[in-house]
Formats: C-alpha cells, sequence, structure tokens
C-alpha cells in the first residue's frame, strides 16, 4: 500500500512502522499520506480474527500523521549506514499516534489538516490534533494513487563484447558496495555464503534489543534554524 501510495518505509520495528512522503506541489503529500493511512486500515480490518492453535488473535493498528519541516541524513559510517530524520515534525507524528484514542482512528496534526481540502471530513480529536472521520470518508480507492513505473533494465545481449560484460560487471559490484553498508553484516554474509541457492533459511535466534531516546536534538535544530 506504502509503495502503491508515495510512501518511503524508513524504519519497521516489529510493531510500529516510521514512513516518509516527500514533498509535491501543492502540498499534496498530506494527501497522499492520509489516503495511504486509510487504505492501511481497511487493508488490516481484514485481519481482526486469527485463529491459531491457542487463541483467536486480532489484529489493529491506529496512525497518526503530520507535515512540518524535518532534517533527513545518512548517518553511520562505511560498516553501517541509515537514512534517518528528525525535527519537530516527527515528534509531532508520535503525538499523534498517541492521541488516538483507540485502534482504527487516524490521527493527524494541524498543519496536515490545513494542508487537506474540504473532502477529507475532519473531527477534533485533541488540542492541535484532528481525527479523520472514516465514516464518511470517501472510498480511497476512488483516489487511487499509482507510482510510476520503472523501465525495467535489460539484460546484456549474448553478442556482447568482453568490455561490455566486464562493465556491467562492475556496475553491479559498485551497486553492491553501495548498499552494503544498509544491511546487517550478518545477513551480507549469508547472503553470499548461499547466493548459488538464491535463498536461505530463517533463523530464529535470541537476541538482544536496545531503544535509546535521545533528548535535544529537536531544541538544536531550531537553535540552527
Amino acid at each position: 500500500i506504502l509503495a502503491w501510495s508515495g510512501g518511503i518505509l524508513l524504519k519497521f520495528a516489529g510493531d510500529a512502522m516510521l514512513v516518509y512522503f516527500p514533498h509535491q506541489a501543492e502540498k499534496q503529500q498530506a494527501s497522499w499520506a492520509v489516503r495511504a493511512g486509510v487504505r492501511m486500515l481497511t487493508a488490516i480490518s481484514k485481519f481482526s480474527n486469527i485463529e491459531t492453535p491457542l487463541e483467536t488473535i486480532s489484529l489493529k493498528m491506529k496512525i497518526g500523521v503530520a507535515t512540518g519541516e524535518f532534517l533527513s541524513a545518512s548517518v553511520g559510517s562505511r560498516q553501517r549506514m541509515e537514512y534517518a530524520i528528525l525535527g519537530e515534525a516527527i515528534s509531532q507524528t508520535m503525538g499523534a499516534e498517541s492521541a488516538a484514542t483507540g485502534p482504527g482512528q487516524l490521527v493527524i496534526n494541524q498543519a496536515t489538516a490545513d494542508c487537506l481540502d474540504e473532502s477529507f471530513p475532519l473531527a477534533e480529536q485533541a488540542p492541535g490534533y484532528c481525527r479523520i472521520d472514516l465514516d464518511t470518508f470517501a472510498d480511497p480507492d476512488s483516489y487511487e494513487i499509482k507510482a510510476e513505473k520503472r523501465r525495467a533494465r535489460g539484460a546484456i545481449s549474448f553478442d556482447a563484447s568482453p568490455e561490455a560484460i566486464l562493465g556491467l560487471m562492475q556496475d553491479t559490484l559498485d551497486q553492491i558496495h553501495a548498499l552494503r553498508p544498509y544491511i546487517a553484516h550478518e545477513l551480507v554474509e549469508r547472503i553470499i555464503a548461499q547466493a548459488q541457492r538464491r535463498r536461505f533459511d530463517s533463523q530464529f535466534l535470541l537476541t538482544t534489543v536496545m531503544f535509546c531516546n535521545f533528548d535535544g536534538l529537536e531544541k538544536l535544530l531550531d537553535i540552527w534554524g
């Protein structure tokens, strides 16, 4: 849904995700984001009752959307890189999600509401936040947004010269080196080790996760302007 609605998935943390909608003319990215959210809520409703051997599981979702300025940057080292976005808009996004009082709600900040036209029914949710009234919202499929198709890269011809083949191999290696910092080291090693199979088996290993919340970055960005 995100790929077809112009969204770029920045982070997926198991039970949460952070999605970026790039700037568009006339602030259309706000309406694209809201319509994507409505589609996601509609799609997950099909998984409200999942039967398992132990119990029935219900998958639910609530969504926060915010519009504003932020800083984007690739951070890390040659061993590991990650694309990050920072700023008040990110805090507003989390605030919008927290303002949702229950699953099935899509809450937006005032800046996002200011970008929408009258076809988006809004209801007051909390100070600075509005809720999309899904009961009266037009079918989002009426506004289906499709990403532009990329031109397929043709395979090299059988009669290509050795120089052309070497050039293609070098281009492929350059792409791999560019992507490697963004992929976990262990995953890269497994891909290389099992390249001939073109697949590798999943592993379920005990691991430890750290979550760090940095305070003061938004104020620093404000000082920098």
